[in-house]
């Protein structure tokens, strides 16, 4: 550990396997993260990640060096995956790292029980954004937050002025397009969660794009340059960060030790002599020795286009295997056979007798009115529209004026910045707003923890990754009054959870959640690319950009209000020819995510999900009615 001015600096090291910890012992480093053989973000290599037997030895090792070791339990937990976890934990309380690395709000809840003895870390997928979850991770007795990639330095540097709990942050390694745990592409199409460390990579294909008309040459606008802060150790330590985080616990022993041995002999440098300190010393080592080109991300700021990459993408050049993670694959259509195998994984004995309740999200006043008028229990007024302003304060309270029999439900914005969350606060949380409206639905743990205060019910968004039923009854200690489930659950994922849950839940059974959220702005990216205009032959408006594969797969990306980018997927979700069965497993709310349909066709779906709550039992003759416009996928569910 060093020290400047009487604080902690660490230089933190990734360690893939026992072989690689053993090397990287002797480097510069203060401290290592790794993880078991199950549990955490890094589940690809076999050869990977750590036994019992290593864990211990490890541990002791990096003690007697006067190291540290934080151990990451850093991925979703699934139903079947709790006494697992019990028992690593347990485990981990008896070989004593000095801290564990978490995402699940499950596993925060289990560490506290059977690890009292250690720190806990909040992961970057737990997507840490704003101060408010800052705060929330700090009451929770969170020693540590890695912080969510997007947040700048300088607001780094104000909050560390309000709290007393450490700041984390990467420096140097792969980063992720998406917002941190924002990403459920791989596990939908895939069956390979990026929330549980198996994440295929679709931000790393090679596109062409359509827009407005045109077509622009086949590039990577997705894949994101590597993190490079090198240069800017004093702007870090400035700001609050105590721990400088390298990534790479896939990477090989020579190439983690150069990078780990020349930022800490820079850090020494600093401490050492900070008016002379030299930036550029050991910079053209690393910039030789470099994969993919450096970036710094949004640490002073979006880059805008200078944060994509292009050098070796595509390649197989960044993975000791050879080859890249994954090839374009195909959404998973709709057929007899898929049905067949979701309705025979979903029967159950004995079902839970619910009175269900539908679910729509809108971005529109039209929209609300077309839902309002076909009686829909809950409607959602999206707080991240697409291509329009959102709802005006004024507009909420026309809509709650007439609703009738409806709950009217205020969404915040899927990333809450604090920025974004205060605007949001200002522009619809007026007195009118709050006696008309009937709750919020929220997306992180630090905004449900503002929003409680207000009176009103919080509903769960898909974005807190709720996969196991003790993650959906801490939520609701935390005042969560039903949660929306993970977009990623499998069908027998989902079947284990709500037999072993009596909280309120929520599914999305028809439509496009977004599954994919950027931060950069792809769509000013296409400046300056080669295109030809094309005549138009597509189903989307034309603020849509497409992004089309090598298999010719079409993948549909909109701005919001923020000006944040939303993929949406090429198929439409469709559970209607499983709804009975999801019926019978005890779900309470089903939800259409549509905001993106034109008034006709948003009603006729309405009425078709109405009518199979009344008679579940013709639920697969009504699928056969529906039309069928994207085509149809049963997304997570086909696994």
């Amino acid at each position: 550990m060093r020290l400047f001015n009487g604080k902690e600096l660490e230089i933190l090291c990734p360690a893939g396997n026992a072989e690689i910890f053993s090397r990287l012992l002797e480097s510069k480093a203060d401290a290592f993260y790794f993880g078991g053989k199950k549990l955490n973000m890094r589940m690809h290599r076999k050869n990977f990640n750590f036994t019992n037997t290593e864990l211990i030895k490890a541990v002791k090792m990096a003690h007697l060096a006067d190291k540290k070791t934080y151990i990451t339990i850093n991925n979703l937990i699934d139903e079947n995956s709790i006494n697992e976890t019990i028992e690593f934990l347990s485990f981990l309380s008896d070989v004593k790292p000095d801290g564990i690395i978490i995402q699940d709000m499950a596993v925060l809840d289990l560490a506290q029980k059977y690890a009292k003895n250690i720190t806990l870390h909040a992961s970057v997928m737990a997507n840490v954004a704003s101060f408010y979850d800052v705060k929330k991770m700090e009451e929770l007795s969170v020693k540590r937050v890695i912080v969510s990639r997007e947040v700048p330095l300088d607001k780094i540097e104000e909050w560390s002025k309000k709290t007393s709990i450490e700041f984390e942050y990467f420096v140097h390694g792969d980063m992720c397009v998406c917002h941190g745990s924002r990403c459920y592409y791989s596990g939908i199409l895939l069956n390979q969660s990026s929330n549980q460390g198996r994440c295929m990579k679709p931000c790393r294909w090679q596109y062409k794009a359509i827009y407005k008309g045109f077509e622009y040459s086949a590039y990577y606008p997705l894949a994101v340059k590597d993190m490079y802060m090198y240069r800017h150790l004093p702007e870090m330590i400035k700001s609050g960060i105590m721990s400088f985080k390298i990534e790479g616990r896939m990477r090989s022993t020579d190439y983690i030790k150069n990078i780990v041995d020349l930022y800490a002999g820079s850090l020494d440098r600093y401490i050492e002599n900070p008016k002379n300190y030299n930036r550029e010393i050991g910079h053209d080592k690393l910039y030789e020795g470099r994969m993919r080109d450096f970036s710094t991300a949004y640490a002073f700021g979006d880059l805008g286009e200078d944060n994509f990459n292009e050098r070796y993408e595509g390649t197989g050049y960044f993975y000791s295997t050879g080859k890249v993670f994954s090839k374009p694959t195909s959404e998973i259509k709709v057929d007899n056979m898929r049905i067949s195998d979701a309705r025979k994984a979903l029967k159950v004995k004995h079902k839970k007798h619910n009175t269900v309740m539908l679910a729509v999200k809108v971005d529109t006043i039209g929209a609300a009115k077309v839902c309002i008028k076909n009686n829909v229990d809950i409607i959602y007024l999206s707080a991240n529209a697409f291509n329009k302003e959102g709802f005006s304060k004024e507009e909420i309270i026309d809509i709650c004026e007439v609703k009738g029999k409806s709950k009217i439900i205020l969404c915040t914005p899927q990333t809450c910045f604090d920025d974004i969350f205060d605007e949001f606060m200002d522009k619809v949380c007026h007195e009118e707003v709050l006696e008309n409206i009937d709750g919020f639905l929220v997306t992180t743990l630090g905004v449900l923890d503002v929003l409680k205060n207000k009176n009103k019910n919080i509903y769960g968004d898909y974005m807190l990754n709720i996969f196991n039923s003790l993650a959906a009854r801490k939520y609701k200690e935390f005042g969560l009054k039903q949660a929306c489930l993970s977009n990623e659950i499998s069908k027998k994922e989902l079947k284990n959870f709500l037999g072993n849950t009596d909280s309120s839940c929520e599914l999305i059974v028809h439509g496009s959640p977004t599954v994919m959220q950027f931060e950069s702005d792809i769509f000013k990216n296409l400046e300056g690319k080669d295109k030809v205009k094309i005549d138009k032959s597509s189903d989307y408006s034309d603020d849509t950009l497409i992004l089309v594969d090598d298999i010719d797969g079409r993948h549909p990306v909109k701005k919001d209000e923020w000006e944040r980018g939303h993929m949406l997927m090429g198929m439409d979700i469709c559970l209607m020819p499983v709804l009975d069965r999801i019926l019978n497993l005890g779900i309470k709310t089903i939800r259409l995510e549509i905001q993106y349909f034109e008034l006709d066709w948003l009603e006729e779906v309405i009425k078709y999900y109405q009518e199979a709550i009344k008679t579940p039992e013709q639920c697969r003759e009504i699928f056969n009615k529906i039309e069928n416009k994207k085509g149809f996928t049963l997304g997570a569910l086909n696994y």
